[in-house]
């Protein structure tokens, strides 16, 4: 036991990974908090554009951001592989 580099390169991919995609996600769902403004002037025009665009990528918005969660937490820290420096 002892230092494992292969898993904390791992662990550094994956925390990047999850970074990237919490990061999409969270631009995806500003984009239909500003796309937001229209959907009450498409409902009253009678059409469902806006309403659809923003349902559907509101959705993926918040999936990438669970997805990315996932992926930050996926693989404990390197540190918890580390032995103590009890006596055996």
């Amino acid at each position: 036991m002892g230092f494992d580099v292969a898993h904390e390169t791992k662990f550094q991919e994956n925390r990047q990974l999850g970074s990237d995609l919490l990061m999409i996600g969270w631009v995806l769902l500003g984009m239909c908090g500003i796309g937001g403004i229209f959907v009450f002037q498409d409902i009253r025009e009678g059409t469902s554009m806006w309403l659809i665009w923003n349902g559907v990528f509101g959705f993926l918005g918040l999936a990438l951001v669970a997805i990315g969660t996932f992926f930050r937490h996926r693989v404990p820290p390197a540190s918890k592989n580390i032995p103590s420096n009890r006596a055996m």
